[in-house]
């Protein structure tokens, strides 16, 4: 539950894309941090790795195949400025046209936009969880007006500014079109260069997947067997 932010995990929503995430380095000899900073920068799950290694460790990432993750430590401190302006949160693989039948939900800056799509695999139709939230018990049913999608030279969409409006309550692509057309432009522009998704062409039933073939049938760090 993330409420009041809209929807929950496995939906694009903020409530199902928005995390909290906290960081102690103040005592550490290796990585100091500052005491008492809170951070709102753009931030995703795929930067940990070359911040972890070359911000903290100050190794190399140049073996590694290319990275989507930018280094984030300097943010973290506080010494440098972020890099990360986007993040993809679904994209059509390469080659599949953007229409109003595909799902494509990307942060670009301040702006998120969704095309709700009626395809999209592990993902609910968007539309259809527009309302969704958990309302704790303390609280009454939320009162968020419920944003419709607008189109936008046949392509049904929605534009955010999820920094001043996190609860995704006012569609702003009628009059916000500048916005819309220059992140349609970057996301064609990135799904030329997309790598398809893996879970598609990777079977669940892979060995090293199944803690079933693993010594103490679970899980260990990175999916690395026991030893």
């Amino acid at each position: 539950n993330n409420y009041p932010l809209r929807g929950w995990k496995m939906t694009p929503w903020e409530g199902g894309v928005r995390a909290v995430a906290w960081v102690r380095g103040t005592n550490s000899d290796l990585a100091p941090l500052p005491r008492g900073v809170v951070s709102h920068e753009l931030m995703h799950s795929s930067d940990w790795l070359p911040t972890v290694v070359r911000g903290v460790v100050g190794g190399s990432t140049d073996e590694c195949q290319p990275l989507d993750g930018h280094d984030q430590w300097k943010v973290l401190a506080g010494t440098g400025e972020n890099t990360r302006d986007s993040v993809v949160h679904i994209m059509p693989d390469a080659g599949t046209p953007i229409t109003s039948n595909t799902t494509m939900v990307v942060r670009k800056g301040q702006y998120k936009l969704f095309v709700p799509g009626t395809t999209c695999p592990g993902y609910p139709d968007v539309v259809s969880t527009v309302h969704q939230w958990i309302t704790p018990e303390w609280d009454s049913a939320p009162t968020t007006p419920t944003p419709t999608p607008h189109d936008h030279d046949g392509l049904s969409l929605f534009l955010f500014n999820v920094v001043a409006d996190p609860e995704e309550a006012v569609n702003l692509a009628a009059s916000h079109v500048d916005v819309v057309d220059d992140i349609l432009a970057w996301a064609q522009t990135y799904q030329q260069g997309a790598v398809a998704d893996l879970a598609n062409s990777h079977t669940s039933d892979l060995h090293n997947s199944n803690p079933e073939n693993l010594p103490y049938k679970a899980f260990g760090p990175w999916g690395c067997p026991f030893v």
